[in-house]
């Protein structure tokens, strides 16, 4: 959330511009771990799938409550490129037994509004997706402090690594075929 979210999709060059503290400190706390030889920061739009945390993310909270039967209000209009917890770990591993140093960022191969992906999720699990309700973010007097598009391409570390970006149905079908 270092970025303001109006000129996506960002690559590891782009300016960065904070809309809100917590990206304020973010942005400083990665200049901090720059200024070291060996630093190493990630930039990660957004995560998906199952973890092992009592603190359940956006796609477990998602999950459970298509379960339930419960409606889940979405944004349409707020953009993000996911990476699948899976491939997360995956390419920090990666990048770790590299050796190589700096800024890069990790993203999956889709960029997908909040409101599509949970239709997605919803599609994936079998479930009503009729519970999925859009709701416009810039109608909302919070809308400022949230970044719209955050979207990011992850070429560089693509190319550094010999990493693949993975798409929202190859993640999504991961979890769901496997049972996870």
């Amino acid at each position: 959330m270092v970025f303001s979210g109006n000129n996506p999709v960002y690559k590891e060059e782009a300016i960065p511009h904070p809309v809100n503290y917590y990206g304020f400190t973010k942005l400083q706390a990665e200049k901090t771990v720059l200024s070291y030889k060996k630093g190493i920061v990630l930039r990660i739009a957004l995560v998906y799938g199952f973890s092992s945390s009592a603190n359940k993310n956006f796609f477990e909270k998602t999950v459970e409550n298509l379960k339930s039967g419960n409606e889940i209000e979405s944004y349409i209009d707020q953009y993000r490129t996911p990476i699948s917890l899976k491939s997360l770990i995956s390419n920090i591993i990666t990048i770790w037994q590299s050796n190589k140093y700096g800024l890069f960022h990790l993203s999956g191969g889709t960029r997908i509004s909040r409101y599509d992906m949970n239709l997605k999720i919803a599609e994936y699990m079998g479930a009503d997706k009729s519970l999925i309700i859009p709701v416009v973010l810039k109608k909302l007097p919070v809308s400022r402090l949230y970044p719209m598009d955050l979207s990011l391409s992850s070429l560089k570390a693509n190319n550094t690594f010999g990493l693949k970006e993975e798409s929202i149905d190859e993640g999504l079908e991961f979890y769901f075929k496997n049972g996870i």
